[in-house]
């Protein structure tokens, strides 16, 4: 939903999906650094998670229309790339805390 958002010609539809979206995958970062924390007496600050989080956080303002430090729809392609990666990234961090 945010990449149609970036991707498309931001209808509101896809604005309201990319928003709720944003706002999906940050809570859910921001419960997996919690958890890293609790478990293994880390901040989500001392891990890859924080760039993953930061990113999410840009795209939500950026759709929004808030203010961002994404400042183009190429911009916000590459920060959409650097959270799928991210996400992509969190089963070997998890592997990596617990090994």
């Amino acid at each position: 939903m945010i990449a149609d958002f970036i991707h498309g010609p931001g209808t509101l539809v896809a604005k309201e999906r990319g928003a709720v979206a944003a706002q999906t995958i940050i809570k859910a970062l921001e419960q997996v650094g919690a958890e890293i924390n609790r478990q293994h007496r880390l901040t989500s600050e001392g891990t890859d998670i924080s760039l993953t989080l930061y990113t999410a956080r840009e795209l939500e303002r950026y759709i929004r229309g808030e203010k961002t430090t994404i400042v183009s729809r190429r911009s916000a392609e590459v920060y959409y790339r650097v959270l799928r990666a991210g996400i992509e990234q969190l089963p070997q961090l998890e592997r990596d805390l617990d090994g």
